[in-house]
C-alpha cells in the first residue's frame, strides 16, 4: 500500500483533543485485529499448524513492540523510523531459528539449504539498510508524509 493511498483513507490529525479516543486505545484495537487476522491465515493454512500460529504470533508481537518505540508512545519520543527495516531482518531471523527448533526429527537438506539462505538474505539486506539509514541520519525518505499520522505510520509496521 502506498503512502498516497493511505494518506486519502487513513488521515488522523496529529494533535489529539481530550474528545479524541487515546492513541493507545488505538493501538491496543489495530493490535488485536492484527492478531486476529494473523491467526486467522495461521488457521487457513489447515490442521497441524499449531506451530505457525505461534510464529505468527512471534511475528506480530516483535513488530508491535518495536513500534511502540518508534511511534513515541511508550517513551513519550519523536517518531523514529531508524529501527524498521533492522526490525524486519530480525523478525525473519528470529522466525526461522524458531521454526527450525521446533521441527520434529531429522532436518532435511533442503530446508536448511532455504533457511541458509533467507538468513544471508536478512543479513545482507539488513545490515545495508540499517547502515543507510544511520547513514542519512536516521531520517528514510519513505516515512517523510507517514510519519505525521500515527495511523499511517501505523500501517507501515
Amino acid at each position: 500500500i502506498n503512502a498516497e493511498y493511505m494518506g486519502r483513507f487513513c488521515t488522523v490529525e496529529t494533535q489529539f483533543s481530550p474528545d479524541m479516543a487515546s492513541p493507545v486505545v488505538r493501538f491496543l484495537v489495530i493490535l488485536t485485529v492484527t492478531l486476529l487476522l494473523s491467526q486467522g491465515l495461521a488457521y487457513l493454512c489447515g490442521p497441524g499448524t499449531h506451530t505457525l500460529h505461534v510464529l505468527a504470533a512471534i511475528a506480530v508481537g516483535i513488530q508491535w513492540i518495536v513500534f511502540l518505540h518508534a511511534s513515541g508512545l511508550l517513551f513519550s519520543n519523536e517518531r523514529t523510523e531508524r529501527y524498521y527495516d533492522i526490525t524486519g531482518s530480525f523478525t525473519f531471523v528470529t522466525l526461522i531459528a524458531l521454526s527450525l527448533s521446533s521441527a520434529p526429527g531429522q532436518l532435511a537438506p533442503r530446508k536448511l539449504l532455504l533457511s541458509l539462505a533467507v538468513l544471508t538474505w536478512c543479513a545482507r539486506l539488513g545490515s545495508f539498510l540499517f547502515k543507510r539509514i544511520n547513514k542519512h541520519g536516521g531520517i528514510d525518505s519513505r516515512f517523510t508524509t507517514i510519519k505525521p499520522s500515527l495511523l499511517r505510520f501505523l500501517g507501515a509496521w
